[in-house]
């Protein structure tokens, strides 16, 4: 199940957050939830950080 999240950006940021989501036909919160998931997945386990 899908967590909601709330975070705060310039608003300028924002703007242009949603015009590249409109260019790719998509939404503002699918397009952090891909950088998130992609961020997790190149991310090494927590364990590994951990250990250091």
């Amino acid at each position: 199940m899908a967590k909601k999240i709330t975070i705060s950006v310039d608003e300028e940021v924002l703007q242009r957050a949603r015009v590249v989501a409109a260019i790719r036909r998509t939404s503002v919160s699918e397009l952090v939830r891909g950088f998130l998931k992609g961020l997790a997945e190149d991310e090494q386990p927590v364990e590994k950080h951990e250990a250091r």
